[in-house]
């Protein structure tokens, strides 16, 4: 699938995990696609409700760190209200050779990118209530 058909799909994954998800807003789900044999990732938070500005700066910073665990973004999409976005995502297959160790490995890649929505949404929420230049100052 091409970027721009990513990007609509995962719009529409991002409303309709707002009206599916009210009681776990945020999360991973993770998808074998055995065609090809790699991982799809979606990353979503169906409640978010911040400013435009902290959406960026948690979207810049969840990119960063899903690009040192080696993950490749393929689209990004809002919710029809704006509450809601969901980042889709490939994890190139792993050699691993026995079903446990696939996993395993399916199980940590998961946790790892949990760990990383929960510390990029207070990272995020940190440096929006930053003044830049009350923050300058200070050095």
């Amino acid at each position: 699938m091409e970027l721009p058909v990513w990007g609509m799909v995962a719009s529409k994954m991002a409303t309709t995990l707002r009206r599916v998800r009210p009681m776990r807003p945020q999360g991973v789900i993770l998808v074998h696609h055995t065609d090809q044999d790699h991982l799809i990732v979606w990353l979503y938070d169906a409640d978010h409700a911040g400013l435009e500005e902290h959406l960026q700066c948690q979207l810049g910073l969840l990119r960063l760190r899903l690009k040192r665990l080696g993950v490749a973004e393929l689209g990004f999409g809002l919710s029809d209200d704006g509450r809601a976005w969901t980042l889709v995502a490939r994890v190139n297959p792993q050699p691993l050779q026995t079903k446990a160790g696939r996993d395993f490995f399916r199980e940590m890649l998961a946790e790892n990118l949990s760990e990383a929505l929960r510390e990029v949404e207070v990272m995020a929420y940190v440096l929006s209530t930053l003044d830049p230049e009350e923050a300058v100052a200070k050095r």
